[in-house]
């Protein structure tokens, strides 16, 4: 209980740090992806394979990094976070920390369940854009999605229409 009201403090606090370094007026096109994916949801990390596809991102430029709040499993996922890999006064660890650092043109928020983890690394991540579900802290989002997240189909063609009209693609 003591550790999860560390962990709200903080971020709340990197939160507050993203909103205030986030400038959306600047000119670039997507060249890499990041994603954080509920391992819960019926979706297969290779649907993000499609959509650097059709960015014209090349495959090695899109990292997808998967929650679980379950015993993680490194052969489902390449990269897996559990709860366990933030410390008592939340330092990210490991890959979890590396993934974090890396400055990216795109964060997918592919989850719509409220989770403090998801959305703190969510809101932790280096990212120029981002995109997400309405089902979530919406200030860690720059575009918001108002529909499940079980339609990738719906999500695809969102995504692509958005990203060509702010010119990212």
């Amino acid at each position: 209980m003591f550790k999860q009201f560390w962990h709200k403090r903080a971020y709340r606090k990197d939160l507050q740090k993203s909103l205030e370094r986030k400038d959306l007026g600047q000119k670039f096109k997507i060249k890499n992806i990041n994603v954080i994916l509920d391992a819960s949801l019926p979706v297969d990390f290779h649907f993000f394979d499609e959509i650097a596809k059709i960015l014209t991102v090349k495959k090695k430029a899109i990292n997808v990094m998967t929650f679980t709040s379950t015993e993680p499993t490194q052969e489902e996922y390449p990269l897996v976070f559990h709860p366990e890999e933030v410390s008592f006064f939340g330092t990210f660890k490991g890959s979890l920390q590396t993934y974090c650092d890396q400055e990216v043109d795109l964060q997918i928020n592919y989850f719509d369940t409220e989770n403090l983890y998801m959305n703190w690394v969510a809101s932790r991540t280096s990212s120029k854009l981002s995109v997400g579900f309405a089902s979530v802290d919406r200030k860690i989002n720059d575009i918001v999605f108002d529909f499940s997240p079980t339609d990738k189909e719906l999500f695809k063609n969102e995504l692509i229409k958005y990203l060509k009209i702010l010119k990212r693609i």
